[in-house]
């Protein structure tokens, strides 16, 4: 264990396991050979509990994550938009169902196409 600017760090999950806490203790634990950070801590009677917790370190150059100033719900032109959409399926679902009926009418049932196979004998 190597103490460093008020930091306490320790190898692998192991040497934060072996690191003793005084009872009702919260201590941060830097992993020497990974990018995790082990929180230990102790309650009342001394029994330990460690959280693992893994970090990536940021580039400088890159932007923040921010969210985008785009709204999370829709809106009216949003709204407007689906239900323009939504009147055209119906449009072209009842000219389909249209032509249909008249061709059943027409022709006194509905043309299907059966693909037939056909089978030989040997």
């Amino acid at each position: 264990m190597l103490q460093y600017n008020g930091i306490i760090w320790v190898q692998g999950e192991n040497g934060a396991n072996n690191y003793n806490l005084a009872p009702n203790s919260l201590m941060p634990l830097w992993d020497s050979e990974r990018q995790t950070i082990y929180l230990k801590s102790t309650d009342f009677m001394g029994r330990p509990i460690t959280q693992i917790l893994d970090y990536t370190i940021r580039d400088s150059n890159q932007p923040d994550n921010k969210p985008s100033d785009k709204p999370n719900y829709a809106t009216t032109d949003d709204i407007n938009s689906l239900k323009n959409e939504i009147e055209l399926l119906k449009k072209q679902l009842e000219r389909s169902s249209k032509i249909n009926e008249s061709n059943i009418r027409a022709n006194g049932k509905q043309k299907y196409h059966k693909h037939e196979s056909t089978k030989q004998s040997n």
